[in-house]
C-alpha cells in the first residue's frame, strides 16, 4: 500500500513539479547538426537568457524574472573557423556573451548583445596550443574560463572572459608534488593526460559516470578548486583564489578500512561539504565532513561484505547503458560487482536533505554481443571466412554503473524517510519520452532547473521549468 501511494504521489506531482513557462516561434535553418541551444541565467537573477543557432544566424532571447519573454535580438553566426557554442558570459553592464569553440579549440569568437542599444559585436581570440594542452571550458559566476596546463613547467594557465575578451592568468603549482600510491611523480600535463579534468556543475545533479571522474573542478563563491584523487588514501585539493589567483594545497585522508592493501577511493564537493568514500573487496565505508581541511571529525558510515547494508535509501543497482536499472540482492554480490570499478560518489542538496549516489563505473562488452562475435567467429571458420574480424560485430563497450543511494540530512545524519524526485528525475523522463527533442540546453534559474528546447514541429523556442519535490508538494502542507 505504501509503494502505491507513493506511485500515485510521484504521477499527481509529476504535473506539479513541471511547468511550461514560454514558447516563442522561431525557424531554424535545416541542416539540424549546426543547430545548437544554450542557456543561462543573470547573476542577479532577473532575467534569463536562451540562445539559439542555426547554420547562418544566432538568436538571443532574454526573458524577465518571471521568465515571461520580454526581447529578443540576432546577427549573423561566426565565420565557419568556429564549430559549437562552448559557453556565455556576462560584462560589467550585465550583457550577454555567447563564445564558440573552433574543433581545435584554437580559435575563439565572443559574440555580444546589448539589447538596450540593439547592438551586437564580435571579437576574435587565438589561443597557441603549442606548448600547453587544454584542459576544460566552462561557464560560471557570470564568466566564461578557459583552463589549460603547460607541457613543459609546473603551471596551469586560467583565462577569464567577461566582455568577450580574455585575461590570462598563471597558475603556479611548482611547490606542490603530485604522487602516485606507488610513489611516481608526476607533471601536471603528464597527470592530467591520464585523467581529464571534469567541470562540476554547481547546485545540479551531478551523474554518477561524471562524478567518477580522478580529476574534478568546482567553483566555490570566491575559489576555483581542483580536486585529484589519485590515491585512495588521502584527496588533495587545489584551491586557487580568484581575487588574486594564489594556489593553496589541502589534504583530507580518507575512511580507515581495516584491510587497506587494496583500496579505491573518490571524494564529491556538496556546497562546503566534503563526502568521501572508499572500498576494498571486503567492505565499504562513506565519510562526511563539513569543510575540507580536515580539521573537523567526519561522520563515518561503514558495512562489510557479509552484512546489509544500514545506510542505503534504495535498493542495490546495476545498470548497463541506458538499460533499466536491475536490483542486486546481496552486499557480497554487489561489493563483486564493484571489482575493477572506478569509484565514484555525487552528493546533490535538495528539498529534503542531502542525497548521495556512490558506487563504481566501469566499461563492459555487452552480453549479447560477446555470444554473437563468438558464434560469428565459429561460423566464419567452418566457412572459410577466416579473412573477416568477428570483433567488427561487436558494439563497443557498455558504460556500467553499480550503485546504491542514500539521504541525509544537514549533520549527515542518516535519514530514513522515503526519497522524493527530484528536477532531473523529471527532465530524464521528459526527455525519455520526447526523443524527438535532439537540440536542448538545462539552466539553473533560481531553486529550478530551466529545460530550453527547439521544437521542430511548431518552430518554437520552448522553455519548461522542473523543480525538486518537498514533502510538502507530496503531502499538501
Amino acid at each position: 500500500m505504501k509503494k502505491l501511494l507513493l506511485f500515485i504521489s510521484f504521477v499527481f506531482i509529476q504535473g506539479f513539479a513541471q511547468t511550461l513557462v514560454s514558447t516563442q516561434h522561431l525557424e531554424l535553418k535545416k541542416p539540424w547538426d549546426k543547430r545548437q541551444i544554450i542557456c543561462i541565467s543573470a547573476e542577479d537573477g532577473n532575467a534569463f537568457y536562451s540562445f539559439a543557432s542555426d547554420k547562418q544566424r544566432i538568436y538571443a532571447l532574454k526573458y524577465n524574472q518571471a521568465l515571461f519573454f520580454r526581447d529578443s535580438l540576432s546577427t549573423t553566426r561566426p565565420s565557419k573557423d568556429v564549430d559549437y557554442i562552448a559557453g556565455t558570459s556576462f560584462d560589467s553592464s550585465g550583457n550577454p556573451f555567447v563564445y564558440w569553440f573552433s574543433e581545435d579549440r584554437s580559435k575563439i569568437v565572443s559574440t555580444g548583445f546589448d539589447f538596450s542599444s540593439r547592438k551586437s559585436f564580435e571579437y576574435p581570440t587565438s589561443v597557441s596550443f603549442e606548448k600547453e594542452t587544454f584542459l576544460n571550458a566552462f561557464s560560471a559566476k557570470g564568466k566564461f574560463f578557459l583552463l589549460t596546463v603547460s607541457d613543459e613547467e609546473q603551471q596551469l594557465f586560467l583565462r577569464c572572459f567577461t566582455d568577450g575578451k580574455p585575461e590570462l592568468h598563471t597558475l603556479d603549482f611548482s611547490k606542490f608534488e603530485l604522487v602516485s600510491q606507488k610513489g611516481k611523480k608526476f607533471k601536471l600535463a603528464e597527470f592530467f593526460e591520464g585523467n581529464p579534468l571534469q567541470f562540476i556543475e554547481p547546485e545540479v545533479f551531478c551523474p554518477l559516470n561524471v562524478a567518477a571522474s580522478v580529476a574534478k573542478l568546482y567553483v566555490s563563491s570566491d575559489s576555483l578548486v581542483l580536486s585529484l584523487d589519485h590515491d585512495s588514501r588521502f584527496s588533495q585539493f587545489f584551491l586557487i583564489a580568484l581575487s588574486d589567483f594564489s594556489v593553496k594545497e589541502i589534504r583530507n585522508n580518507q575512511p580507515e578500512l581495516s584491510i587497506e592493501n587494496t583500496t579505491s577511493a573518490n571524494s564529491f564537493i556538496v556546497g562546503q561539504s566534503l563526502c568521501q568514500l572508499r572500498f576494498s573487496d571486503k567492505e565499504l565505508a562513506l565519510s562526511f565532513e563539513n569543510s575540507l581541511d580536515g580539521n573537523t571529525e567526519p561522520v563515518v558510515y561503514r558495512t562489510k561484505v557479509e552484512e546489509s547494508i544500514s545506510f542505503k535509501s534504495s535498493p542495490l543497482f546495476v545498470q548497463n547503458g541506458n538499460n533499466k536499472s536491475s536490483e542486486i540482492k546481496t552486499t557480497a554480490k554487489f561489493m563483486r560487482r564493484l571489482e575493477n570499478s572506478n569509484p565514484a560518489i555525487s552528493a546533490y542538496k535538495s528539498p529534503q536533505g542531502i542525497l548521495v549516489t556512490c558506487g563504481g563505473v566501469k566499461q563492459t562488452m555487452n552480453t549479447t554481443n560477446v555470444i554473437l562475435g563468438a558464434t560469428l567467429g565459429v561460423g566464419m571458420i567452418a566457412a572459410g571466412g577466416g579473412s573477416v574480424n568477428p570483433g567488427d560485430f561487436l558494439d563497443a563497450s557498455v558504460l556500467q554503473q553499480v550503485y546504491f543511494e542514500s539521504l541525509f540530512d544537514d549533520s549527515f545524519k542518516f535519514d530514513t524517510k522515503d526519497q522524493l524526485p527530484i528536477a532531473s528525475d523529471f527532465i530524464s523522463q521528459f526527455l525519455d519520452e520526447n526523443d524527438d527533442i535532439t537540440t536542448y540546453s538545462v539552466g539553473r534559474f533560481g531553486k529550478s532547473e530551466i529545460l530550453t528546447y527547439y521544437d521542430s514541429k511548431d518552430k518554437t523556442i520552448v522553455l519548461r521549468k522542473f523543480t525538486d519535490v518537498s514533502n510538502d508538494d507530496l503531502f499538501g502542507n
